[in-house]
């Protein structure tokens, strides 16, 4: 049962989800294909006899289950991918509006928590296309990055509560340099457009370059192309949206995921490429959903790290 009246709007972000997931399975097949255009034709199709679908077999996962699986003209089948977007859009659209009502106490307008819903909800819808596409082609369309690029800022100086300001002196390279330079922290805070502005953009520029350095790295030392340029388009995307500490944390849980599981691939297939998105994709829906559960872990860990790091020195002396 509800706990509240604004509960009952949990279940229609998961029926909005549902359809908005049926949406962004056009994007997944017609953003990366030439000559494809997202809103023509304006119906969709069956991808095998090109038959325009009724309505009434495009309802979110109800119509797969009904058709069977199948095409009702050609028979062809339609793939589980379908449901599965459709779902997971659905799930992810209801967690958002639940947190957005039940969390983030420092939102006490209901305006406030509509738009980081509506923000919320855009990213994860953009994590769900560009993991998809990349999984198939290994690419992640510009269409996408340069329309995020473009939103960020615009979306930060619109609404500066998305992102807050470091405390001066916390454990980040802002909040130290805020500390050292006082005034600039009572400035950004006595301009809060400006101030979010500028998160977005740092939010940028540390997503973007995390991977671009990584990827130089990589080729210097081994030769190849280690990181694509859609990555780095992705992370500065992702990063005008989280932040820059935030990008940073996505990028490191992005790390280590892909490690692991890019490990057992490699056991399994002996394939030495992998799509780096899905995992950049993890990282930054973990860190949209769950940011300061995220940020103690990441803090835990580092602290682990540096004590691991300093016994190492101290035995070497």
């Amino acid at each position: 049962m509800p706990e509240s009246p604004t509960d009952l709007l949990v279940p229609f972000a998961c029926v909005l989800g549902a359809f908005v997931g049926s949406f962004l399975n056009v994007c997944i097949y017609r953003l990366p294909r030439e000559n494809l255009h997202i809103f023509r034709p304006a119906w969709s199709r069956c991808t095998f006899c090109l038959t325009t679908i009724r309505w009434y077999d495009n309802i979110p996962v109800v119509s797969w289950l009904l058709l069977g699986a199948k095409c009702r003209d050609c028979k062809s089948p339609i793939g589980a991918i379908y449901p599965l977007v459709e779902i997971l859009t659905s799930a992810l659209f209801g967690l958002s509006a639940w947190l957005a009502i039940h969390e983030h106490a420092e939102l006490a307008q209901p305006c406030q928590r509509a738009v980081l819903f509506a923000v919320q909800v855009f990213l994860l819808g953009s994590l769900l296309v560009s993991t998809f596409i990349d999984l198939e082609l290994r690419i992640i369309p510009d269409e996408l990055t340069y329309m995020g690029m473009i939103l960020a800022p615009i979306v930060g100086v619109s609404f500066p509560f998305l992102h807050q300001l470091p405390l001066p002196g916390s454990a980040t390279i802002a909040g130290m340099f805020l500390l050292k330079y006082p005034a600039l922290n009572n400035f950004l805070l006595a301009n809060p457009h400006l101030r979010g502005l500028l998160q977005a953009l740092l939010g940028m520029i540390a997503g973007g370059g995390s991977v671009w350095a990584v990827g130089f790295l990589g080729r210097v030392a081994f030769k190849k192309e280690a990181m694509g340029f859609g990555d780095v388009k992705y992370m500065a995307f992702l990063g005008g949206f989280l932040g820059a500490t935030a990008i940073l944390v996505t990028f490191v849980i992005a790390a280590i995921v892909g490690a692991l599981f890019g490990s057992l691939a490699y056991l399994i297939t002996r394939d030495r490429t992998m799509a780096f998105g899905p995992y950049l994709s993890l990282g930054a829906l973990i860190m949209t959903l769950a940011p300061d559960q995220a940020g103690r872990q990441y803090g835990s860990l580092m602290e682990c790290l540096s004590r691991l790091m300093q016994q190492w020195i101290g035995r070497g002396h």
